[in-house]
Formats: structure tokens, sequence, C-alpha cells
């Protein structure tokens, strides 16, 4: 995906920074703790459950959401310095090649 593709992306996502939160289902031993991502400035709004199964009524969640949220707020610098790598990637070819013809004209 290219950084114009990704930008797409985070802008149809849900604005806002991220975060992990745990959520609970059932009751007693049928009780399970879910991931939950929450909006970090909203005081926890949900935008979307992620279940976490294993193990039953454990509090500790996947690193897996840990890395998607953290991931997500990061989106926007990780997308500019994607870009910035593109931009510097293509004046150095520009470079390279000034550089080749200068050689090539200082040879004779």
């Amino acid at each position: 995906m290219n950084p114009d593709e990704l930008e797409t992306l985070l802008a149809k996502a849900t604005q806002g920074k991220w975060k992990v939160s745990a959520y609970y289902t059932g009751t007693g031993p049928d009780e399970v703790c879910r991931g939950m991502l929450v909006l970090d400035d909203d005081d926890d709004w949900p935008i979307g459950i992620i279940s976490e199964n294993d193990p039953p009524m454990g509090d500790t969640l996947s690193d897996d959401l840990d890395l998607i949220v953290a991931l997500r707020n990061a989106a926007p610098e990780l997308i500019a310095a994607a870009r910035r790598v593109a931009e510097l990637e293509a004046e150095n070819a520009r470079l390279r090649k000034a550089m080749a013809f200068l050689r090539m004209v200082y040879k004779r």
C-alpha cells in the first residue's frame, strides 16, 4: 500500500487517539475478558471489540491489540515519513544520474 492509500484508509477510520481497554462479558465461570478499542480522549467511547477468550477471566489482553493501537495512533507520522523516504529516493536517483553524466563528461 502506498502512502496515499494509507491516508485514505486513515481518513475513513474512527478519528482520535485510540487505546485498549478491558471489556467483560458473562458472569461467574462464564466471564470472559475481551479487548475493546476505545477513543482515548472521549471517556472510553467504544469503537470496536476484539474477542480475547484465552484465558477466560484473565485480565491480560493480546499484545496484538497494543500493536494495532500504537500503529493506528502513529499512522500520520508514519505516512509522512514514507512520503519523505520516497522523495529522498527520487532525489537520490536524480543525483546518481547527474553524477554518472559528470563522470562520463570528465573522462574525456
